[in-house]
């Protein structure tokens, strides 16, 4: 393998979801909820190459590139028509201080930046930006590999390289993310007691008696991926005013469902990222928890889909 294409790996699999997770990170919206699908499905999808780029891979980036693109215009949009013309016209009040017009496009993630600091002009806008261009960048590169008619995947069926010895390295393999996702399960019930607790009680259960969870489990780890996945974007959507105001982050409801508010709006302060006084460290930790877990349940699935009989 040569020095481009593990450049290329690193960028596809650490580099582009580090920068999509800090776009998510610093401005919660509906623009960066379409970031975290777009962050969930990059585990799921073979390595650009000339087979995959003609399939799911291709599909993908094309929509990536779709999704960058829109917000971007529509921020352009919305500064010309908030500026130019509704100002001119004594109508600039309905996008300010939680108005109904103000509060759905700033949770579309489209906001009004009249009267923002400079860091939080930024911190609104470059975002977008950067996601557009990364976009263009991962097209250009995966082309890149087309050209080079390099796949890096070994495809569901193909025989072992290396024999009977590489195939005892890729069951290692397989038995240390089987740990690791037990861990992550463990550390997700212990943070936020929920159904995590109870399937890593069941997946223990199943290892001890039958010494390794194996394909016989495969669907419980399709389901685990499909339930981790579903959370993190629960957790995201929460974070959202509309849903903190019609389901309080100390009612009953939202502690049973295990959504915890970690950012707070106010009214007077829109511009500014503000975070929940005295939150419990378990609430900041579980996100974290989560990604990591949802990472080594797309590893641990992958292994077993393409490399264990």
């Amino acid at each position: 393998m040569g020095a481009f294409e593990l450049f290329f790996i690193a960028y596809f699999r650490v580099f582009l979801p580090l920068v999509l997770l800090t776009a998510i990170m610093i401005k919660i919206s509906l623009v960066s909820f379409v970031y975290l699908v777009c962050l969930l499905i990059i585990p799921l999808l073979p390595t650009p190459s000339k087979r995959t780029m003609n399939g799911v891979t291709g599909l993908f980036l094309k929509c990536f590139i779709a999704v960058s693109f829109l917000p971007l215009l529509g921020h352009l949009i919305f500064q010309l028509v908030t500026w130019f013309l509704l100002e001119s016209q004594g109508r600039f009040a309905n996008f300010t201080s939680c108005t109904e017009d103000e509060k759905l496009l700033r949770q579309i993630g489209y906001q009004n930046l009249k009267g923002a600091s400079l860091y939080n002009i930024l911190r609104l806008t470059v975002p977008d930006v950067l996601i557009f261009f990364m976009s263009i960048l991962t097209m250009v590169l995966s082309t890149r590999m087309r050209d080079l008619q390099v796949n890096t995947l070994v495809t569901p069926g193909s025989p072992l390289p290396g024999g009977e010895q590489s195939k005892n390295i890729y069951h290692r393999i397989q038995v240390l993310f089987e740990y690791l996702q037990n861990l992550m399960l463990l550390a997700a019930g212990i943070i936020a007691p929920s159904v995590y607790f109870v399937v890593v009680l069941i997946c223990l259960t199943m290892w001890g008696c039958f010494k390794s969870v194996g394909s016989r489990y495969l669907l419980l780890q399709v389901l685990l991926l499909l339930y981790t996945g579903c959370h993190i974007l629960l957790l995201h959507l929460y974070q959202f005013q509309f849903f903190q105001e019609a389901m309080p982050p100390a009612s009953m409801l939202a502690r049973l469902l295990g959504l915890p508010g970690i950012i707070q709006t106010k009214c007077n302060e829109l511009s500014k990222i503000l975070f929940y006084p005295n939150i419990k460290w378990s609430a900041a930790v579980n996100p974290v928890v989560l990604l990591f877990l949802y990472l080594i349940e797309t590893i641990n699935i992958n292994i077993w889909l393409h490399w264990v009989e």
